[in-house]
Formats: C-alpha cells, structure tokens, sequence
C-alpha cells in the first residue's frame, strides 16, 4: 500500500526475494521512476513484505511477514527520517506463520493491524491496536476462526474511508475474496454486546 510523500512523490513498501529476504521501502515519483530503494536492516533470520503507516511527517513504522523458522513473530521496524533510514528490525509480540499482515493509522492515530496470530496455520484471521507507534499491540476483534487448521483467511488488506468506516479484505479459503466493512467503534466494543462483522464474499 503506497504512501503519499509531501513533495507529491510516493513511498512504496516491497521486499527482496533472492536467496536471502528482506523488506526494502520505495521512493518513487508519479510516473514511476525510482528515486530511492532502502533496504530494512536484517536481524535474525528472514523479514518481508513490509506494511508501512506514517506517523508524523519524518517519522514512520513497519510491520513486516516472517519468513523465518528462528522467531515466528511479526518483524517492525521504525525510520526517523522519512524513509532514508530504517532501524534495525525487532520482533513483536504477535505470532505470525510465515504470512502476509496488512496495517494503516486510523484518524484517531492509532494504528490497526491485520494479522495470523499463529505460529503455523492460517486458520484465524484477526485485528490488533496499538496506540504508541507501533511498539505494544492489543488483540482486538477476531474475523475468522477455524478449528480446521488447514482452512486459510490470508493476505489482508485495510482502508480507511473519508468517512471513517474501515474495510478489511482478505483471500477467502484460497475460494474468494471476502470484504468486511465496519467503523473504530466497533473495534472498542465488547465482543458479546456488538454485531458480527458485516460481510460481502466475491467470487474473484
């Protein structure tokens, strides 16, 4: 999911793939051309596809896929710069099975997160908050579970509306492509006292 520099250029999260893995952010202009690839700083093992939110105008945070047998945790990674520079990656509290996570920052600045919170599997698909930047995160509310551990709910997406209602996409056991759209209220309420989330599943 690209971001929008303040000199109109872009910011773009993607990844090497070649022997050894690791997440590498973008700068782009409008028509493409690429002004500056900088890669994430490895730390224990293998980190990608990078899910990047901006913070303040020079700073910003990544969460990032583990591809790595060594700590199957979310990666993050934190700039200061702009994107020039990126620290060195860290592992969060958050399980991940070698699967892609989706994150952006809500009008409220907090930031919501995307993710399978499993060491192996797919099976679960669920949401996290975190209101410091990106260090700590909260399970908030849960979008699949399946005891069937082969099941899949993966590669999500999210996109906050002008309106403020959040949509979250996701592939649907390898079938369909699922959207579920719902408001930050939502994300604060009791799990027994709110409506399931609304879904609309497409064929692709």
């Amino acid at each position: 999911q690209p971001t929008m520099m303040e000199d109109g250029t872009l910011g773009l999260p993607a990844y090497h793939e070649l022997i050894q893995k690791w997440g590498v952010w973008t700068h782009v202009t409008t028509d493409g051309s690429v002004l500056q690839s900088t890669p994430m700083k490895r730390y224990e093992g293998d980190w990608l596809q990078p899910a990047m939110a901006a913070l303040s105008p020079t700073e910003a945070c990544a969460v990032l896929r583990s591809a790595t047998t060594l700590t199957k945790r979310v990666g993050h990674a934190v700039s200061n710069d702009g994107g020039v520079s990126w620290s060195e990656r860290t592992a969060l509290d958050v399980p991940n099975p070698n699967a892609s996570v989706a994150m952006i920052r809500l009008m409220d600045g907090s930031l919501l997160m995307a993710a399978n919170p499993l060491e192996s599997g797919r099976n679960v698909l669920q949401l996290f908050r975190s209101k410091d930047g990106g260090q700590t995160w909260t399970a908030s509310r849960t979008i699949e579970h399946s005891a069937d551990t082969a099941a899949e709910f993966s590669y999500p997406f999210l996109v906050q509306g002008p309106d403020g209602r959040v949509h979250l996409s996701y592939t649907w056991l390898r079938k369909s492509i699922r959207l579920c759209t719902f408001t930050p209220e939502w994300l604060d309420a009791v799990a027994d006292d709110a409506p399931a989330v609304p879904q609309i599943e497409a064929t692709p």
